[in-house]
């Protein structure tokens, strides 16, 4: 097996991707973003998945409350309990991504929140700020080179109280970038022509 035109293969796919993540604590509305509305009557309002639906373009949104109850109402997402410490979001329509996310923390202490973005359903970026109960606790998440996010979660070792100022801007989800598979297909045929004429 020739090691080396694998590894070209690879580093072809690993330079299509030049993904600028940002995480910013400015509380102007992102370029681009919807706000998120919710009792609508359609919608999941209680339970581990509720729903909020974009004001402009009628998109549904989910979150998952990690093992909590959730309630979305009031113009934000709140624990039924009174606290959480974790949540996801993600768009309902599985052809679509997150291209841009905006909301407000609401912190019942201080504490840090770990912010993790997924694309195609894995890893890709995770960064940690500091939140307090005097807050603002002001998120923007958005990519520079139009990069499509599967999922956000945010973790925090802090109890929420709510997540309110949502915001969002959805895109068709992301696929691989069609230089990703040309060079992994020229990788793989030149592999199978030296085994042929090994």
């Amino acid at each position: 097996m020739n090691k080396s035109l694998v590894a070209a293969a690879l580093a072809a796919i690993a330079g299509s991707a030049n993904a600028v993540i940002v995480i910013d604590t400015l509380s102007a509305a992102y370029p681009g973003t919807e706000n998120i509305l919710f009792n609508d009557g359609t919608l999941i309002e209680t339970g581990p998945l509720v729903q909020g639906i974009t004001n402009n373009t009628g998109l549904i949104v989910n979150w998952y409350g990690a093992g909590e109850d959730l309630i979305a109402g009031n113009e934000q997402i709140s624990p039924v309990d009174g606290a959480f410490s974790m949540f996801s979001v993600a768009m309902d329509d599985p052809g679509l991504g997150i291209a841009a996310y905006q909301f407000n923390l609401n912190a019942l202490g201080s504490g840090d929140v770990t912010i993790k973005l997924f694309e195609l359903g894995s890893l890709s970026y995770s960064e940690t700020f500091v939140v307090n109960e005097q807050g603002p606790n002001a998120f923007r998440i958005y990519g520079t080179e139009k990069e499509v996010f599967s999922s956000i979660s945010i973790m925090s070792t802090v109890d929420l109280s709510g997540v309110s100022q949502n915001r969002i801007s959805a895109v068709p989800g992301a696929v691989p970038e069609p230089t990703a598979f040309i060079a992994l297909g020229i990788g793989l045929a030149g592999l199978l022509i030296r085994k042929r004429l090994s």
